[in-house]
């Protein structure tokens, strides 16, 4: 009888264990750099663990007057035709139409910022990127 109770706990666990990997689709990965210097900054962040695939691209500034961002894969193509602009401080800003939206394993995240203003820059650029976990 003993057995026959772990075999259906094993069979519990592994049934919420599959649930709970399923449920779990949905990721961020994001970046910020302090202090960015006037012109172009690219930063690896992640080295995909997992299949999966881009939803969106957001971004954030706290002061100065501006910063466009955008992020890539391998450090080549780019997820969003435009980058987007982060004319608004101090509020997320978000662009759900992507492209080269497919990781593979070992591919890399790259978030790229680039600030045109030498004279007001911001303190502080945030980029976040969404996944979803692929089968």
């Amino acid at each position: 009888q003993a057995i026959s109770v772990l075999s259906q706990t094993i069979s519990v666990l592994s049934q919420a264990h599959s649930a709970l990997s399923a449920a779990v689709r949905i990721f961020t990965i994001g970046g910020a750099v302090m202090f960015p210097a006037f012109g172009a900054t690219n930063v690896v962040l992640w080295r995909a663990a997992l299949s999966c695939t881009v939803t969106a691209v957001r971004g954030f500034r706290v002061g100065g007057v501006s910063a466009v961002v955008n992020a890539r894969i391998n450090g080549v193509s780019t997820h969003l035709a435009t980058d987007l602009n982060l004319g608004t401080g101090s509020e997320w800003s978000v662009i759900s139409t992507v492209q080269n939206a497919v990781y593979a394993i070992g591919d890399r995240l790259e978030i790229m910022i680039s600030l045109a203003s030498a004279t007001s820059l911001p303190s502080e650029v945030a980029v976040q990127v969404d996944f979803t976990r692929t089968p």
